[in-house]
């Protein structure tokens, strides 16, 4: 597991430049947390009761649909307050995540290989493991543990591939036994044969109508780092619509990739959206201006109006969105959006099945595929 374990960490040298880990340092205090991580594994006797196993909250809507008692929540000090007000197991990384760091830049395993040999030993019975990745190192290290143990791994994708967003071979999902897509056609970008995919949808619920509204939402890209010339081409477009709406009835508010610095934007949009995307896509229909976005595949099944942006820099969603417009041209977005809005009279929000019978629909399945490959 240890030689697996580097050949995937190794595997991100490509997409980041510097090995995924390259850029941590190793103190004495990391070395402790290394060695204290593996008699803190002897947790797992008193958690060993619950099979459900999710990787941080990040996917807290599919977590309350199980019985409180079942899940353990794999995280850290911050998660402690809603595992005890919700009655979830917690289990901490920090020792494992330290193991890892150790064991990488000094080339000090022993830590790890203890940690890994413990969690073999105490993680009886069938578990389930739900992770939000496995290509980075908690996510690697959990879904090679757990198919080493025959339990099940389940890679929750956390946004909606679009073709060119990422180097061949790096996207989530590889890892893992089982695959809960935002859609079907997602599956193409998993790159394992292996995996048995499965439909998830949006995973959540939210609250929509049908009546349109005047509120327009641009969708930053999040790319300040990894482009900056195109990052500020794009606020500067978004800057120009924003002069295109201002006084004729609109409300325009920009809504910053979670990566973005405040610094970049905030002089730019008199009006932030940085609540939760839950908010953000409740209510009634927006209009959504963006790039390549998750958001704005996401806004789309809900029935909200999404306009894409095409600039060469830039590969194209995945998905068909409303209409398109060229990044070099904000002279007709208000055209654009009017017309766009006269068409959406005619045609009603999609109601998606509940998230909770969506999930324990798709778990039963695994649940059962798992049962037949334990006979």
């Amino acid at each position: 597991m240890i030689a697996r374990f580097k050949t995937f960490i190794c595997a991100h040298t490509t997409k980041y430049g510097d090995g995924v880990l390259d850029h941590f340092k190793v103190s004495y205090t990391t070395q402790i947390k290394a060695w204290l991580g593996v008699l803190y594994l002897f947790r797992l006797t008193v958690l060993n009761s619950r099979k459900y196993i999710f990787e941080t909250f990040r996917n807290r809507e599919l977590i309350a649909c199980l019985n409180p008692r079942d899940v353990l929540i794999l995280g850290g000090k911050p998660d402690l307050h809603q595992c005890l007000e919700n009655g979830y197991g917690l289990f901490r990384t920090g020792g494992i995540e330290a193991a890892i760091l150790v064991a990488w830049r000094r080339g000090r395993t022993a830590p790890l290989i203890l940690q890994i040999y413990l969690a073999k030993k105490l993680l009886r019975g069938r578990k389930y493991f739900f992770l939000w990745e496995d290509t980075l190192p908690v996510g690697i290290f959990f879904s090679l543990l757990g198919n080493s143990c025959h339990h099940s791994t389940i890679c929750i994708q956390h946004g909606f591939h679009s073709a060119g967003a990422s180097g061949a071979g790096l996207n989530d999902g590889a890892l893992c036994k089982y695959n809960l897509l935002y859609a079907l056609e997602q599956k193409e970008h998993i790159p394992s044969s292996d995996t048995a995919i499965f439909e998830l949808g949006l995973p959540y619920d939210v609250a929509s109508s049908n009546e349109i509204s005047r509120e327009i939402v641009l969708v930053g890209t999040g790319e300040h780092e990894y482009r900056r010339d195109f990052y500020f081409r794009s606020l500067d477009f978004y800057k120009r619509v924003q002069e295109q709406l201002r006084g004729r009835g609109w409300a325009v508010t920009y809504r910053p990739h979670p990566d973005e610095h405040g610094s970049d934007y905030s002089s730019l949009f008199p009006a932030v959206d940085e609540g939760t995307k839950l908010a953000c896509l409740s209510g009634p229909r927006k209009t959504f201006i963006g790039y390549v976005s998750t958001l704005l595949y996401e806004a789309r099944t809900l029935g909200h109006c999404v306009i894409c942006v095409t600039d060469p820099a830039m590969h194209k969603n995945s998905f068909t969105p409303n209409a398109e417009i060229d990044a070099d041209d904000a002279r007709n977005i208000e055209t654009v959006i009017d017309n766009l809005h006269s068409e959406m009279e005619t045609i009603l929000v999609p109601r998606p099945r509940p998230i909770r019978d969506r999930f324990l629909a798709i778990l039963g399945e695994i649940e059962m595929d798992r049962r037949c490959l334990d006979e």
